[in-house]
């Protein structure tokens, strides 16, 4: 605006080209700056991969075959209820 009401004020030429410099040198930096972010993107998985809850996470490592396996050890051999074998016979 001040160089638009006179043309020869220094000051607002000035201050126009120092903020022209500024503005070249930030959106250099934003440049580089999303570059940098999208090489580390690249290397890295998708972002919706951070999202995932943990047992989402747990499904994609866990096997089926080692998750049964689990449960077979962890559980105690069952047998059938037999009354007699748990019955003392010494005062029958």
């Amino acid at each position: 605006m001040a160089q638009q009401i006179d043309e020869n004020n220094l000051e607002a030429n000035q201050g126009s080209k120092q903020v022209q410099e500024d503005l070249m040198r930030l959106r250099e930096e934003i440049a580089k700056k999303a570059a940098q972010q999208q090489q580390a993107q690249q290397g890295k998985p998708q972002k919706q991969d951070e999202n995932l809850s943990f047992s989402t996470m747990l499904s994609q490592w866990k096997s089926e075959d080692k998750q049964r396996e689990y449960e077979e050890n962890r559980r105690a051999p069952t047998t059938k209820y037999d009354p007699d074998s748990k019955r003392i016979f010494k005062n029958w």
